[in-house]
C-alpha cells in the first residue's frame, strides 16, 4: 500500500535518502513527455535547496549503445531490461528511470 513520505519531496526521498543512496553504478534514463533525453551513470546531481534540478551523467554515449542493444536482443539476454524505480514529475513531465544494472556488471566483468 502507497505511503505518504516522510521526506519533504519525493525528490528528497529518491535522491537525499540515506536508507537508500545513490551508488556510482546507477544508470538512469531521463524522459519528457515519453521521449529520451539522455542516459547515464549518475555522477553528481542538485542539492535539495536548488530550484533546478540538475544531473552530471558519465558513459552517456556507451550506456545509450548498450540500450539500442537490448532492443535487438531476446528480453531474458538484455542487460538493462529491468526498471527498479521510477521518479516521475507531474509538473514538468520528467520521468527518470532508474535501472538495474546487475546483468551489465556482470556482463562488464566476464568480457572485460
Amino acid at each position: 500500500m502507497p505511503v505518504e513520505t516522510k521526506f519533504s519531496s519525493i525528490w528528497d526521498e529518491v535522491f537525499e535518502n540515506p536508507n537508500n543512496p545513490i551508488t556510482d553504478d546507477q544508470i538512469i534514463i531521463i524522459e519528457k513527455d515519453g521521449e529520451i533525453l539522455t542516459q547515464g551513470y549518475i555522477k553528481s546531481y542538485s542539492p535539495p535547496h536548488l530550484n533546478r534540478r540538475e544531473f552530471l551523467l558519465e558513459e552517456t554515449s556507451a550506456v545509450k549503445a548498450f540500450l539500442e542493444s537490448d532492443k535487438e536482443l531476446p528480453e531474458d539476454e538484455k542487460l538493462l531490461n529491468v526498471v527498479k524505480k521510477e521518479y516521475y514529475d507531474t509538473h514538468t513531465g520528467i520521468n527518470i528511470k532508474f535501472l538495474d544494472t546487475t546483468k551489465l556488471i556482470r556482463y562488464i566483468q566476464n568480457n572485460g
